[in-house]
């Protein structure tokens, strides 16, 4: 089915370039031990992978395309873009609301800061623990989405579901004026519906 609804700009960089990553930096195993010791009630391990993915190196192929693709949106004076994760069983049957991170506003200089930072997020201990409780890879996959943003003057989001009382059969849609980060945060005007 095509429902020919526009939507913004951009591009995605994929799993691929995410276990690049971790090769590049040699993580693969530390994470490995991190989830292990995760299981043991120890989240230094765990604190640790998540801050050296944020200072982690990303590979000159990687960056080379990254830069490419940012690009090929337009003007960079005017750009600004959603950094936004898409990780592995995130959209599907299992809610990751709230626990891996969106980056807003990300001029294009800053891609590459705001892709790191999406990274980190997939090894907090709540996330981690979110997969495994869910039958998924501790270890997680992600690929980050990167979408051309435009000014917001308000903003929105739409729960379908009251996730506070998913038998209501009520709706909530949360507002906010300029982006929608502050909405989904809870600093918006809830209505009911």
């Amino acid at each position: 089915i095509r429902l020919h609804v526009p939507i913004p700009e951009g591009f995605t960089i994929t799993t691929w370039a995410f276990l690049h990553v971790l090769e590049v930096n040699h993580l693969a195993g530390d994470i490995e031990e991190a989830v292990r010791r995760l299981d043991a009630g120890d989240e230094g391990p765990i604190h640790d992978i998540a801050r050296r993915l944020r200072q982690a190196t990303i590979p000159r192929d990687l960056a080379r395309a990254i830069r490419r693709s940012v690009a090929r949106l337009g003007p960079e004076s005017r750009l600004r873009l959603a950094v936004r994760s898409s990780a592995l069983g995130e959209d599907q049957d299992l809610s990751f609301a709230g626990q891996y991170a969106t980056v807003l506003d990300t001029p294009p200089a800053s891609v590459a800061d705001a892709y790191r930072q999406v990274l980190a997020s997939l090894y907090s201990p709540q996330a981690v623990g979110y997969r495994k409780a869910s039958g998924m890879p501790a270890a997680g996959l992600m690929a980050v989405a990167c979408m051309r943003m435009i000014p917001a003057a308000t903003s929105g989001v739409l729960y379908t579901v009251d996730p506070n009382r998913p038998r209501s059969g009520e709706m909530i849609l949360g507002i906010a004026r300029g982006l929608a980060d502050r909405a989904v945060q809870g600093d918006q005007s809830m209505a009911h519906c």
